[in-house]
């Protein structure tokens, strides 16, 4: 699977910008993009979305299930799904 590396940079771009505006602190909060693939990129659970990096980012599938080894997608993935209108 290859991913935009726009919607990669996009996507750590918004993570920052609302980190420096104070919407998201430390480990709060969570953003997702869905793909045209019928896949999903989440930022991780646990990491501090100011200090996001791409290898941090997580592929899923439209069931919130991560497609890449070792990488645990944000708690909230599910919400997000739903908001989406797959769940």
């Amino acid at each position: 699977m290859h991913l935009s590396y726009r919607v990669k940079k996009d996507l750590i771009r918004a993570c920052q910008i609302l980190y420096q505006q104070g919407y998201l602190t430390g480990m709060d909060g969570n953003l997702s993009v869905r793909l045209e693939d019928n896949t999903v990129l989440t930022t991780p659970t646990g990491r501090n979305k100011g200090w996001i990096r791409e290898d941090d980012l997580v592929l899923c599938d439209l069931n919130g299930v991560s497609l890449e080894l070792n990488k645990r997608p944000s708690t909230e993935l599910k919400m997000h799904l739903k908001v989406y209108g797959l769940n």
